[in-house]
């Protein structure tokens, strides 16, 4: 017998304050990934052990399958990344491992979002509020002193993840299903998003946000059936291109590209190794020979890091003492799980494709899913310069939103199966 059954009202209010506090809960650790990185860590850390909690409080609900493969997803990059790092003994240093335990919000999170679905509102509203924090990091960081989202603690991720919530906003501003004002407030939160996307001076968002742009175009043209509104779309994308060269920001970004350029050029001539890409590039070839030496399973954190050290000792590369981690997702999680670990990531990702793609085809649920394609894809190429699949704040962001992108979709099918029915 349930406690339901036993206890009555008293027992649903109880489950009912309960559930919706982990919502707010929920909502308030993704706020923060965009605000200030070492309280959302602790906040994300705290949420995979207090959300699956409402399991016992409400065991009767049922899961869609798309949110048991995704559940099923986030424990399997768990457990092949505990079998590697015990293979390689670093379960025996909690630094090594800590971050990973973000792998398991899921469980949560879809026991969580599974019982009180996700409506427009709530979702839009929270990607407002994402991106309004955002752009307090700029605004403290003039008003305070800093550059660079110095505020918030870890620049590249606040810059990855804010031009992930500037762009669904931008894509819901489209729903045509809310009202007006709803959907100018979506937009004007893409453009301040959009701000501290160039404030964060991230080089992979920068290029994601391009790439982006250059393909919207093309699908928007292509699925608009008059020629003067596909013309007017072209140019649109144009002035707006032509506009970001020339406003305040250009000097910043044409400055950050050039000084890459210069780094690289620096790096194969050998004049100088010790510049941002140059360390990338280092960092690439430890984890290419870590991986050679451990291509099942990986060599763990621990021998990542080794590995780093005789490569430094034999004057194979010159990486600074400080630098932990590839800088790059795929080499990352070669060097430090292996073939194993890559295949359970690459299943991650066709699933989550997989399921977006298949609902393009519903015109009830294509903003979502167009919505959930941005944010893989903008992971992936986070993912050339980064390990952003191997920070906290970074999974627990990419978790956070495809977990509500799958229960919003979900919801609006269920919201439609009646009148399909009848």
């Amino acid at each position: 017998m349930f406690l339901a059954d036993k206890f009555g009202r008293p027992y649903e209010l109880l489950s009912k304050a309960v559930l919706y506090s982990f919502v707010f809960l929920a909502g308030m650790a993704f706020a923060a990934i965009h605000l200030d990185a070492a309280p959302a860590q602790y906040q994300l850390s705290y949420l995979v052990w207090l959300l699956p909690l409402i399991i016992l409080l409400e065991p009767r609900v049922q899961l869609a399958r798309p949110e048991k493969l995704f559940l099923l997803s986030g424990v399997l990059m768990f457990l092949s990344t505990v079998l590697s790092f015990w293979m390689s003994g670093d379960l025996a240093d909690p630094q090594s491992i800590r971050t990973h335990w973000l792998y398991l919000l899921p469980v949560g999170l879809v026991a969580t979002f599974s019982r009180t679905g996700v409506s427009r509102q709530w979702l839009y509203s929270l990607l407002i509020i994402a991106a309004i924090m955002s752009f307090i990091v700029v605004i403290k960081d003039n008003l305070y002193g800093g550059a660079r989202g110095s505020h918030h603690g870890s620049p590249i991720p606040f810059g990855t993840v804010s031009l992930s919530t500037a762009l669904l906003c931008l894509i819901f501003a489209m729903d045509r299903s809310v009202s007006k004002w709803l959907r100018l407030l979506l937009l004007a939160s893409a453009l301040i998003g959009l701000v501290a996307v160039i404030w964060s001076k991230t080089r992979a968002a920068w290029l994601f946000f391009v790439i982006w742009s250059v393909i919207a175009m093309i699908i928007w043209v292509k699925f608009e059936p008059s020629f003067k509104r596909q013309a007017a779309i072209v140019v649109s994308f144009f002035i707006i291109m032509i506009a970001l060269l020339l406003s305040p920001f250009s000097g910043m970004v044409k400055q950050r590209f050039s000084g890459t350029y210069d780094q690289i050029e620096k790096y194969i001539s050998g004049e100088n190794v010790k510049t941002s890409s140059g360390q990338r590039i280092e960092l690439w070839k430890v984890a290419i020979n870590t991986f050679r030496e451990n291509p099942l399973l990986g060599a763990g954190r621990s021998g990542f890091l080794e590995e780093k050290q005789g490569m430094n000792d034999n004057g194979e590369v010159e990486v600074i003492r400080s630098l932990q981690h590839a800088h790059n997702d795929v080499l990352w999680i070669l060097a430090t799980r292996g073939l194993l670990g890559l295949m359970v990531f690459a299943g991650l990702f066709i699933f989550l494709i997989g399921f977006y793609k298949r609902n393009l085809k519903d015109p009830g649920t294509r903003l979502a899913a167009y919505a959930g394609l941005t944010v893989c894809a903008g992971a992936l190429v986070y993912g050339l310069t980064d390990i952003f699949m191997s920070l906290k704040l970074t999974i627990g962001y990419f978790m956070m939103i495809n977990a509500l992108l799958i229960r919003f979709i979900i919801s609006l099918k269920n919201a439609d199966a009646p009148a399909a029915g009848g």
